[in-house]
């Protein structure tokens, strides 16, 4: 009898996705990173990462966001919660054949362990029972970075329990060899590794939703005109050391002086249209071939058309999220694509900025773009200076991959204070937004929130309402099409 589409596992189209080696071997490095400990000389206690419970909530909401995103493209179901413990796994799971270390499979509908259950269950309420109050058992106030930290497992774990790292071990335990969830390496390659993760980042939205929306009525003095969009290998510019200086000139010349207000949406290198393409490879570790599908994006650059209207300079900070249109509500799908600092606007001057999609913050610096570059990658990382190098979201997986009829998103820039916002950052090596700073002693490389302005509920659950009026932000549509080809500006070897 022939399979109909209900015998279909549908988890099975998002494997190209789940099983990538860059996107593991980032997860990896994260964890090193974020994990990583010291003891202070002083008080002789145990220190961790600066905001690193805060962190643990936006690397994974973070994945989670372009994780759905790409569910969406697919027209598959967003990502459900692992949120009933007594529930089978209708998810099963059987781990890649070219793994060099044998990890046990999972069958669908598996059951958790009915000890393990009662433990975790008592966990989650107590989470929940604090977050209801506001505070902890020992009266300590709530924020983003303690709660994050709390249900990681870094801080009171012995009334807290650890229920984010309880939770992957009794999944991993499932099977009579540890399963996938066990390891960093490997754990995201598992269709139920998200699942659960969409139960943690539920549980620690139920305290977000309990907060006030951003007040913006202290917006800096500038004005944001637009953002125009370029496919970097459509423009009259050379792409080797001086691309960066011959990119913002043209973008002055073209976009900026006296076409500063005129509207170029018809210039002939402006486009609505970003662009991915699937990439193939062969990969060879320890012995082992595999063909590996992969994303890459069509590079391109921002130009920001931006207005300082005080009569002082203004140092600031640019913003860029994006979000699939059908989802712009949820402000726990916006992807951060950058954050950097924008350069000092002249007193009442009117500027253009540009930007390389490659120098993006989430992006691990230097970014790997040759098959070559992706294939250094691979392999176990223990040491958390290296890890944190290596530390940042692949840039082939920069942006979603869309749909081959286009697929409607929303692109939000928004500008803040760079006076407000800096902490010195000594490396521009691995990732500022998922790195933070090289030191494990170092303030995270932003004052604001993470994921600012996003960080906090919705005025009236309305991103237009929350955002309308701000001369700062500006709201555009843009279209990401899968394609087959196009020209490249690097020699992929």
């Amino acid at each position: 009898m022939a399979a109909g589409p209900e015998d279909i596992d549908i988890e099975l189209f998002m494997n190209w996705f789940r099983e990538d080696p860059n996107l593991n071997k980032h997860y990896e490095c994260w964890n090193l990173v974020c994990n990583q400990s010291g003891f202070d000389s002083k008080s002789l206690k145990r220190v961790y990462r600066d905001r690193n419970g805060e962190m643990f909530v936006y690397m994974y909401r973070q994945m989670l966001a372009r994780y759905d995103a790409e569910r969406l493209g697919l027209n598959l179901p967003l990502t459900r919660p692992l949120d009933n413990y007594r529930a089978p796994i209708e998810e099963g799971y059987e781990p890649n054949g070219s793994l060099v270390t044998i990890f046990g499979s999972r069958k669908a509908n598996s059951v958790l362990d009915n000890t393990t259950v009662q433990e975790i269950e008592k966990y989650r309420v107590s989470i929940k029972q604090a977050i209801e109050m506001g505070k902890f058992h020992d009266g300590t106030e709530i924020d983003i970075n303690l709660l994050g930290a709390v249900v990681s497992g870094a801080n009171m774990r012995n009334y807290y329990g650890g229920l984010h790292a309880r939770g992957h071990v009794a999944i991993a335990s499932i099977s009579n060899k540890p399963g996938v969830m066990s390891a960093t390496r490997v754990a995201s390659r598992d269709p139920v590794f998200w699942r659960w993760h969409r139960h943690i980042d539920n549980l620690i939205n139920l305290w977000e939703e309990k907060q006030e929306p951003n007040d913006f009525s202290n917006s800096p003095p500038v004005k944001l005109r637009d953002v125009i969009l370029a496919f970097k290998n459509e423009l009259p510019i050379g792409h080797e050391e001086t691309e960066e200086e011959e990119a913002a000139a043209f973008g002055e010349k073209t976009f900026g002086g006296g076409n500063f207000d005129k509207d170029v949406s018809n210039n002939e290198y402006v486009t609505n249209e970003l662009q991915t393409r699937m990439k193939s490879k062969f990969w060879t570790y320890f012995g082992l071939t595999e063909n590996i599908d992969y994303l890459f994006p069509r590079e391109f650059y921002y130009f920001f058309r931006v207005e300082n209207t005080s009569s002082s300079p203004f140092d600031v900070t640019f913003r860029v999220f994006l979000v699939p249109e059908e989802l712009a509500e949820s402000r726990r799908h916006w992807i951060e694509l950058d954050k950097f600092k924008g350069g000092t606007i002249p007193p009442n001057s009117k500027t253009v900025v540009c930007r390389s999609s490659d120098m993006s913050s989430v992006v691990r610096q230097p970014p790997r773009k040759t098959r070559n570059e992706l294939d250094v990658a691979h392999g176990t990382t223990r040491n958390p200076l290296e890890a944190f190098y290596d530390c940042g979201w692949p840039y082939h997986l920069l942006l979603p991959r869309g749909r081959r009829g286009g697929m409607k998103f929303k692109l939000l820039v928004f500008i803040s204070d760079w006076s407000q916002d800096k902490v010195p950052r000594k490396s521009r090596f691995g990732s500022i937004s998922f790195g933070g700073n090289e030191s494990l002693y170092s303030k995270y490389p932003d004052n604001k929130p993470m994921g600012y302005p996003l960080d906090r509920p919705f005025k009236n659950n309305s991103y237009q309402e929350t955002f309308a009026g701000l001369n700062n932000a500006i709201i555009r549509d843009v279209s990401i099409k899968w394609v087959d080809e196009w020209q490249e500006v690097f020699d992929d070897d």
